[in-house]
């Protein structure tokens, strides 16, 4: 996925993602903690349309490690950029 497929994903505010389940890897990935929304789905497995959990975070991981892009938020679903305030209207994040 390229960097402006990554800013048009963010504006729509997805909450669901498809793809290949990997335990780690360079480029632009979804990663979130427990509650396990891939139900144990493990590294090799795949994935379609699933729905996000709140606290899922898009990183980009590249030769200097992992940066966090943003965090995914419940109600109104939508996706917030690392670094902004709370209480910033969407229009006003940089994912907005």
């Amino acid at each position: 996925m390229d960097d402006a497929a990554v800013r048009r994903y963010l504006s729509s505010g997805h909450g669901r993602v498809s793809g290949s389940v990997a335990a780690a890897g360079t480029g632009y990935r979804v990663r979130w903690r427990e509650p396990d929304a891939a139900g144990g789905i493990g590294p090799g497995g795949h994935v379609r349309d699933l729905p996000l959990p709140p606290g899922a975070q898009l990183v980009r991981a590249g030769g200097t490690g992992e940066q966090v892009i943003a965090t995914y938020q419940a109600g109104p679903d939508r996706w917030v950029a690392a670094g902004t305030p709370a209480g910033v209207p969407p229009a006003a994040r940089p994912d907005g």
